[in-house]
Parts: structure tokens; C-alpha cells; sequence
């Protein structure tokens, strides 16, 4: 046969076959099934977001009810991205064909964006529900793998499209062996991390008397270089006198939130073993419950369903709450506690002592849920008495602080967040008003100082700025100069020695050399779960509480 001759065979009738298969245009363009395309982009989308589902719902600890109920809420969002996706690949596919790309390496290329831009999507959405690093890998994996998936589906359907039929089928199954081998194993290694916990131990039947007597002193917006500096400002000698006290870089904070950082301090855990990893929660669809989860998705799910009344954003109590904090320990040891204004004391808890939570100190409320009944006068005086919510706080501070001898509490834990309130008012505020109310805050953070040493207490001050600066923990009874860093972990359990009563069950041990403790230790002792709310809630405070903390600039 001559060399220039034409091939056997019938051309014109496989390319007619392959018209009518629709593997062909009429033009010669190679083309895939829209239908099976379609159903590609369903089936990534219901992937993904039952990847986000689960993640989120496991990170939380909640209700697999709500996994459904997630799985619903994103699979628009993913179908819409998705076949988006698919769109702009197709588009990009036909550029870089006409400029002389090869089909196998356009598809590949295509292929590896679409998963990287997956992994990123699916991840960022992912992060954020949970603070411990060993349950955040399960995650990373997931979405890698996930990522993986989509680049062998986009590239597989690129190549039907630029290429043969049979071409794209040349590999064959065990093409998918692989990425589904490693999407399962992930997907399960999802599930395990947010299998159930192991139940809260019940607390021990019998501990010794305390013998202590601790004062702790919450400031946010303090920072050890402004403590060393106040011993310049006029009228600051009490807090001159902190500043000569033996003190320790505060780490391990958990987060950068508020609410966290105080509740891996007062619970002596970290935040996926405490369960507070976020400030408000998303409740979809008219469901009484809801999941934290990542800014990123809440504001994504926020904008696509408030609008039809399908989506709220509301306060996270701290019922949600899953260790119980220092005083609550102390409490059930049989110490007397009063607790004025900590993250996580709403809503308030049966235990032996008063308290008025951070509900009461930001906001005025005295109900039921929010002060004991011995602390509504002293919460509803000092919101009268006080212009603003900075001042209303250190009032309250002060006003617990003076109720130490005749209440005859063991343990003191108060929160003057007032500096922390003025930055975070700064955009309402002229600098110079806040310079001027500067003096004032620290003038009651002295005087709480002052009553606790006057009544017996040994005290601690914790410091943290959330705008620069170093985190701190400052006590009397430590000897004088700085310490090795000390994790915020280790203070419940130290504050416990200092009472004289036992280390909690699988905390980090005391901090003897800041507490001056000696002799012998206590030993180890289960205090269980939290105790019950006194009263729960009602469904229109945590509406209300949200928008006060979305009013302080806790909430954006």
C-alpha cells in the first residue's frame, strides 16, 4: 500500500458513529454528556458538604440530628460554587486547546487547581470549630483528600471532553481505587475525632476542709509592660505594689477570644475538652439547637438563608460548657465561693457561694439565671450608680471585693474587663476620654486588690491585652522577680493546692513556686461535671445577650 495512501477502514462512518453517541459535534469538537456533568457537580456538592457536616457537628460534640440539617444548608452553596467551577474549566479548557495545548495536559492542569481550589474552600469553611491541634489533623486530611477526589473527577471529565471516549477510559476503575481508599480512611478518621468523650468521672464523695483563703483578679486589656508602668501615674501605689510581686508570661490561652481564653483558665483544660471554642452559634431551619462553627461559614450560611428566615445567629451559653471551672470545684469541695463577672458563670449554677455573671456585669440583668438572689441589690445599684458599662463593672468588682469579710468566701474569682471595653470602644470614644477614664479603671482594679489582701486572701492578678503585649500572672504569695512561663492550664489546679484541696483528675500539676505552697500535696481528686443551672435560661435571653455582646465588640 502506498505510503500516502489513505487508511483502511471507515472514517466517515466512525466519525458519524461517534456523532450520534454525541462523543463528537458536527463541527469535530470533542463533547462530553451534560447530563453526567450535572450529576458530577451534585454529587461533588453533597460530598463536601457532608465533609463540613460531619466536621463541624464532631468538632462541636453536637447532635448528629444537626448533621442533616448542615448537609441541607450547604449543599446549595457547593452546587452553585461547583458548577461555577465547572463552567470556568470548560471555558479555560477550549482557550488552551485553541492555543495549542495538548488535551492530556490542559485536563491535568485544570484537573490540579480545581482540587487545590477545593481544599482550600473546604478547609476554610472546616477551621475555626475547634482549638486542639490533634483534632484539627482529621480535618486537614479529609479536605486533602476530598481535594484529591475533585482533581481525578475534573480531570476524567476534561479529558472525555477534549479527547476520544475510550481515552478517558483507558485507565480504567483502578484509577478511583486510590483516592477513594484515602477519602474513606479520612472521612473516618473525621468521625473518630468527634466520637462521644468518655463521660465526666462523678465527683468524689468526701474532700478535707479548706484551709486557704485565694482572692483571683481578672483584668482584660492589661498587659505586664502597662503594669510596670503605672507605678508613674499618680495615686497608683497599691498597684506599684503588684507590680514587685513574683509574676509568670502567661501561654497556652487557647484562643484569642475572650471567652475562650478565660474559660481554659477557669476550667484548667483546653478548649476541645471544655467545649467553648466560640461565642455564637448558627441555628438552621427553626432547629432549638445550633453548632458553632467558623466565621468564615457562619457569614457564608448567614447571608444565604436569614434572608428566607431559615438562619439565626444566637449567644452561645455556656451551658455549652462540658468542664466545670475552679470555683465550681471549689464549691463541691465544700469551700465557699463568691464569682463575679468570669466568662462562663452564666447562666448561674448550683454551688455554695453567689455569684453574678458575665450576663449581669455587662448587661445589669438580675434575673434568676443571671445573679444570686443575695447579689440583685449590689447588681442593680451599681448599673444605676454608673454612667457606661466600663464603670458599671468596676463598681460590681469593687462591691464583691467589700462583701469578702462578711460573706466569709474562701475563694474570690472577679473580672474587671473595663480596660478591654474602652479599646474596644475606641472608635466611639475621643482619645483623650479614654486616657482620662484610664486613672479611674485602675484606681478599682487597687482597691479590688487592697479588700481581698485586707480580708486574708492571698491574690492573684491575671492580665491579658488582646491589642499587644505581654499575658501575665502576677501573685502576693510569690516570691519577688519573673518566673518560667507558666500555662494557663496549670492556674485552676494552683489555686486548688493554695486552698489546701486536691489536684483535679488529669489536670496540670500546681505552680508551688508561684502559690508558695509547701509540704506535702493534697493528692488527686474527680469534682465531675458542672453542676445544674439554678434556672435555665429563657429563649429571648440569649437573642438579648447576643446583641449586648455584639453592642461591646465581642461579637461582629
Amino acid at each position: 500500500m502506498s505510503e500516502n495512501a489513505p487508511p483502511e477502514g471507515g472514517l466517515a462512518e466512525a466519525r458519524e458513529e461517534l456523532i450520534r453517541r454525541g462523543y463528537l459535534r458536527p463541527g469535530g469538537e470533542t463533547s462530553g454528556r451534560p447530563v453526567w456533568s450535572a450529576l458530577r457537580v451534585v454529587v461533588l456538592a453533597a460530598l463536601a458538604s457532608l465533609v463540613l457536616a460531619v466536621g463541624q457537628v464532631s468538632a462541636a460534640r453536637a447532635e448528629p440530628v444537626l448533621v442533616v440539617l448542615l448537609l441541607a444548608a450547604y449543599l446549595p452553596l457547593f452546587a452553585i460554587a461547583f458548577g461555577l467551577l465547572a463552567r470556568t474549566g470548560n471555558w479555560l479548557a477550549r482557550v488552551l486547546l485553541r492555543l495549542g495545548g495538548e488535551p492530556g495536559v490542559v485536563a491535568g492542569t485544570l484537573a490540579g487547581c480545581a482540587g487545590v481550589a477545593s481544599i482550600i474552600l473546604v478547609f476554610a469553611l472546616l477551621s475555626g470549630t475547634t482549638a486542639a491541634v490533634s483534632e484539627l489533623l482529621p480535618g486537614v486530611a479529609t479536605s486533602a483528600a476530598f481535594g484529591v477526589a475533585v482533581a481525578v473527577v475534573v480531570r476524567r471529565a476534561l479529558f472525555t471532553r477534549l479527547a476520544y471516549r475510550a481515552g478517558a477510559r483507558s485507565a480504567g476503575p483502578s484509577a478511583w481505587i486510590a483516592p477513594v481508599t484515602v477519602f474513606l480512611g479520612a472521612f473516618a478518621s473525621l468521625l473518630w475525632a468527634g466520637r462521644p468523650g468518655v463521660p465526666p468521672t462523678e465527683a468524689d464523695a468526701a474532700f478535707p476542709p479548706a484551709s486557704g483563703r485565694v482572692a483571683v483578679i481578672a483584668v482584660d486589656g492589661l498587659s505586664r509592660e502597662e503594669l510596670d508602668a503605672v507605678q508613674h501615674i499618680p495615686g497608683s501605689s497599691s498597684l506599684s505594689e503588684v507590680a514587685a510581686w513574683g509574676w509568670a508570661p502567661l501561654e497556652g490561652l487557647g484562643g484569642r477570644l475572650p471567652a475562650v481564653a478565660w474559660t481554659t483558665i477557669a476550667c484548667g483544660v483546653e478548649p476541645a475538652r471544655h467545649g467553648v471554642v466560640e461565642l455564637e452559634e448558627v441555628r438552621l431551619f427553626g432547629a432549638r439547637r445550633g453548632v458553632p462553627i467558623s466565621p468564615a461559614a457562619r457569614t457564608i450560611l448567614l447571608a444565604l438563608w436569614r434572608p428566607l428566615g431559615a438562619a439565626e445567629a444566637v449567644a452561645r451559653p455556656a451551658l455549652a460548657r462540658r468542664a466545670a471551672t475552679f470555683w465550681e470545684m471549689a464549691s463541691r469541695a465544700g469551700c465557699p465561693v463568691s464569682v463575679g463577672g468570669w466568662w462562663g458563670s452564666w447562666p448561674v449554677r448550683r454551688l455554695l457561694g453567689e455569684v453574678a455573671s458575665e450576663r449581669a456585669w455587662l448587661a445589669g440583668d438580675a434575673s434568676p439565671d443571671a445573679a444570686s438572689p443575695a447579689l440583685v441589690d449590689i447588681v442593680r445599684e451599681g448599673w444605676a450608680a454608673s454612667p457606661g458599662v466600663p464603670a458599671a463593672t468596676d463598681r460590681l468588682a469593687v462591691a464583691l471585693a467589700h462583701r469578702l469579710p462578711a460573706h466569709g468566701a474562701h475563694l474570690l474569682a472577679v473580672s474587671l474587663p473595663a480596660l478591654d471595653l474602652e479599646q474596644r470602644g475606641a472608635g466611639a470614644a475621643p482619645p483623650l476620654v479614654r486616657l482620662a477614664a484610664a486613672p479611674a479603671h485602675l484606681a478599682a482594679i487597687a482597691e479590688v486588690v487592697t479588700s481581698a489582701r485586707v480580708a486574708g486572701h492571698a491574690v492573684w492578678l491575671l492580665g491579658i491585652p488582646w491589642h499587644g503585649g505581654t499575658p501575665f500572672v502576677a501573685a502576693s504569695s510569690a516570691p519577688p522577680g519573673r518566673q518560667g512561663a507558666i500555662d494557663a492550664r496549670e492556674l485552676a489546679g494552683t489555686w486548688l493546692d493554695q486552698l489546701g484541696l486536691p489536684t483535679p483528675a488529669g489536670a496540670q500539676p500546681p505552680r508551688r513556686a508561684l502559690s508558695g505552697i509547701k509540704g506535702t500535696a493534697v493528692g488527686v481528686a474527680a469534682y465531675g461535671p458542672p453542676p445544674p443551672p439554678l434556672v435555665a435560661p429563657p429563649p429571648a435571653a440569649l437573642a438579648t445577650q447576643r446583641e449586648v455582646l455584639r453592642s461591646l465588640g465581642y461579637l461582629r
